[in-house]
């Protein structure tokens, strides 16, 4: 993987707009900042797909963006993006053999624990759904066989799901907090 891959894995065009301030509509349209224009044409594609303007028919990565954004050539619009999202890539212009190795080394232990960060997230979301899916479980269960007078029986499956919900609900806590 080289440096624009990383970037453009990393970084997506929502980071972009936000770091220099564009505010795409629902549809994800903004003005351009390539072209005068009345109405936004420039579509910030989801999925890190890019941008296009329909208006100017410029598109491409978020480097592309940042090229004509700042009026600068690839190698300094790495840098920018380098510099304000703090990657920590060296981008010393004449990196010999073992440099070239050190970053790209570094490079693949960013990607692996981004990679790693993302899979937790999505255990941990996989874990909050299901915990959620039983606390509501439980809820119901608690609403409807609450005994209706002091002296009607408690069923068992009132009393685990009585004492079930607080636990259930302190998890749901730890994994949201």
């Amino acid at each position: 993987m080289n440096v624009a891959e990383y970037i453009r894995k990393s970084i997506s065009m929502n980071d972009i707009c936000v770091k220099y301030n564009f505010t795409p509509d629902r549809a994800g349209f903004i003005s351009c900042p390539f072209h005068a224009e009345k109405t936004a044409s420039l579509k910030i594609f989801s999925n890190d797909r890019g941008w296009h303007c329909f208006g100017c028919n410029q598109g491409g990565s978020v480097i592309d963006f940042v090229k004509l954004l700042f009026s600068v050539d690839f190698c300094e619009a790495v840098r920018i993006i380098n510099r304000d999202f703090c990657l920590g890539i060296p981008t010393s212009k004449k990196a010999g053999y073992r440099e070239r190795e050190i970053i790209r080394k570094k490079m693949y232990e960013m990607e692996r624990v981004r990679s790693e960060n993302a899979h937790q997230r999505e255990k941990e979301l996989a874990e909050y759904e299901s915990l959620l899916d039983e606390y509501i479980v439980c809820d119901l269960i608690v609403r409807f066989l609450k005994p209706k007078s002091p002296d009607e029986e408690i069923s068992n499956i009132y009393a685990k799901a009585a004492n079930r919900m607080p636990i259930v609900e302190f998890r749901l806590d730890c994994i949201k907090g």
